[in-house]
């Protein structure tokens, strides 16, 4: 059964919030967070904190978000500060991360580098994050296996590098024939380009070789039946699921 705690945060004269805590998962969501207060033990041993939709005050990260102890952050549909990314970045005990901004022009992510331990990293929403201020992150994080990066400006130019790196999604981005064509991922097995300039061209001359370990592709619901048809004919990889949907 749920637990429903009181995490006592709100200072006189503000309504008392409550937050689901299950399992060390501390899910929050569509609330206003004020700082101020206690903070219950049971929070702080959260290994899992959503705040997704929420208005949170920089006060409560610096309570909520401790090093050590947290392993998975969700931030999506909330404003983010640069001095929230500051403290994330100390957290370097975090698995899995996910951003989804709703201001994130202004915000410097490079700080982000210092989480080595990152297993999932999701950029999400973000039209002017490029191919480079995602290499400023993860160039170095060694343990990455997945990867999302849905609405943004990034093509995965240059993220062969990270040799760990097993799904991709670049849905809605400006993925083209050519960043494919340049991804050449040792690892990746997973990869869908929904929504991209990716063609079925593309796909029927792309050197297959760079993308040794593909098992599963996602392409846009747009292509004509006629081009995957010449596809299937021209291209018959056994071991590859192609998703057209």
């Amino acid at each position: 059964m749920q637990r429903v705690i009181v995490l006592q945060t709100l200072e006189k004269g503000y309504r008392r919030m409550f937050f689901g805590f299950v399992d060390g998962r501390l899910s929050i969501a569509g609330e206003t967070i004020v700082a101020g207060g206690r903070i219950s033990s049971q929070v702080k041993r959260a290994s899992t904190i959503v705040l997704d939709s929420c208005v949170v005050e920089l006060g409560v990260y610096r309570q909520i978000l401790k090093p050590g102890v947290i392993e998975n952050l969700s931030l999506r549909l909330m404003e983010v500060y640069n001095e929230a990314i500051a403290i994330i970045a100390q957290m370097t005990n975090l698995r899995a991360l996910h951003l989804e901004p709703k201001n994130p022009d202004g915000l410097d992510f490079a700080p982000l580098a210092a989480l080595i331990n990152l297993e999932t990293v999701s950029f999400e929403s973000m039209p002017n994050f490029t191919d480079d201020d995602l290499l400023s992150v993860v160039a170095n994080l060694t343990q990455l296996k997945t990867m999302c990066l849905k609405a943004t400006g990034c093509t995965g130019r240059g993220l062969g590098i990270l040799r760990s790196l097993e799904s991709l999604n670049l849905d809605n981005t400006p993925a083209s024939d050519q960043s494919l064509a340049e991804l050449r991922s040792a690892t990746l097995q997973s990869l869908s380009v929904v929504g991209t300039k990716v063609t079925v061209s593309g796909l029927i001359s792309l050197d297959w070789t760079t993308l040794p370990n593909l098992r599963g592709l996602w392409v846009s619901y747009t292509t004509p039946r006629s081009e995957i048809q010449r596809f299937q004919s021209i291209h018959n990889r056994p071991v590859m699921e192609v998703d057209w949907s």
